[in-house]
């Protein structure tokens, strides 16, 4: 597996890239000491390829999985979008200390940032 640490000022984290990486997904959270419940943020083409490899995975009742779609390309750069997120993460219980996860690029990293 390819990993590449970010090292910043106050502070670091690692980017793994590997082919079929989803399915490892679980482990490497708990790896890192990031605790559930998980925030997964996509958009709904992404969510039809990658998300059934993602639910099918083995998560804990203490590690659930939340998933939120957003609609695909600029269209999410709404506020009307980032006030869906932000209700939906209250609703489900997320506080500062929960873990965000992007599955996408580009508008999806801008709106899960």
């Amino acid at each position: 597996m390819n990993r590449l640490d970010v090292v910043l000022p106050h502070t670091r984290y690692p980017i793994y890239c590997e082919a079929d990486l989803l399915p490892q997904l679980p482990d490497l959270l708990q790896q890192h000491d990031l605790a559930g419940p998980y925030f997964l943020i996509t958009d709904e083409r992404v969510a039809e390829l990658y998300e059934p490899a993602l639910l099918s995975q083995q998560w804990t009742r203490s590690s659930r999985l939340f998933t939120f779609h957003t609609p695909v390309g600029e269209d999410a750069k709404q506020l009307s979008v980032l006030e869906a997120i932000y209700t939906w993460l209250i609703q489900n219980g997320a506080d500062r200390t929960s873990v965000i996860l992007a599955l996408g690029g580009g508008v999806v990293g801008d709106v899960a940032g």
